[in-house]
């Protein structure tokens, strides 16, 4: 019998706590619980509730892929992302053929470029810039 090829994505941001289990290529179930005061708290807890939550063990899980601003908080993550790479990955997974994202968030804004296998893809030259932003705070500059 082959075994199945568990994987848990983290994503741990500033108001939030979210992870993802994905089971031989089909999203199982998602958790939101608050960060709080202490990010590696966060990423522990809700680790341990969505594997409590879908039954199995931390030793069935294939990988685990931290991102957000609190990545480095996850010491037990098998590997840390950017947000942006993370958000280009998933968009590939869903929708294969597209080739961009913009992530306008609170803090800050990102943009990545996508290749058809869904990796990043280098665009010289380019760059954004939001009106009346003069330069300064989110999406003044990408690239």
């Amino acid at each position: 019998m082959k075994k199945s090829r568990i994987f848990v994505g983290i994503d741990i941001g500033s108001i939030t706590a979210k992870a993802a289990l994905i089971k031989n290529n089909k999203l199982m179930e998602t958790l939101v619980i608050p960060t709080g005061y202490n990010p590696v708290t966060a990423g522990q807890k809700v680790f341990s509730n969505l594997i409590f939550q879908t039954k199995n063990k931390q030793e069935d899980i294939t990988a685990i892929v931290a991102t957000g601003y609190g990545r480095a908080s996850v010491d037990f993550a098998d590997k840390a992302i950017t947000e942006i790479l993370c958000h280009g990955a998933g968009a590939h997974f869903l929708t294969p053929d597209i080739r961009g994202i913009i992530d306008v968030g609170g803090q800050d804004s990102k943009a990545i470029a996508l290749d058809v296998a869904g990796h990043e893809r280098q665009v010289r030259g380019r760059h954004w810039k939001i009106p009346g932003s003069h330069g300064k705070g989110p999406g003044s500059r990408a690239g």
